[in-house]
């Protein structure tokens, strides 16, 4: 009988850490905060990997000429609207009831990086945000 009580007992302890992590977890994951820096990361990837690479002629020729200065700042507004409107949906993660962020100054820049591929790059991003 004793044996089965701490049977028991380690299970629900168990149980409990589980229950507990899964709590912690979720809530710093669905943070406002956090929902928007994926969903601008992912914004910045989808425009830069393949849209605005896949546009160039010659990609490494261009590209070179904006290393150290980087690319025009892509506002939020222009990268829900790019491909047309594909990421229009994601709106609504930047205009919640919980966190706002402004389309206009809210944006990343690109950094093209040698050897000048779809994934050599750095980003910097700039958030105008506000909670709510």
């Amino acid at each position: 009988m004793e044996q089965k009580l701490k049977v028991i007992f380690i299970v629900l302890l168990v149980l409990l850490i589980g229950v507990s992590g899964v709590k912690i977890f979720c809530s710093v994951y669905f943070q406002p905060k956090a929902s928007v820096e994926r969903e601008l990361e992912s914004l910045a990837k989808d425009y830069y990997e393949n849209y605005y690479y896949d546009s160039l002629e010659k990609p490494a020729e261009v590209l070179a000429e904006f290393r150290e200065t980087g690319l025009p700042t892509a506002y939020l507004r222009k990268l829900l609207a790019f491909d047309n409107g594909r990421h229009a949906a994601s709106a609504e993660v930047f205009d919640s009831a919980k966190y706002k962020c402004d389309t206009n100054t809210t944006g990343v820049k690109i950094f093209p990086e040698e050897p000048y591929s779809k994934t050599d790059y750095r980003v910097e991003y700039k958030y105008a945000c506000e909670e709510l």
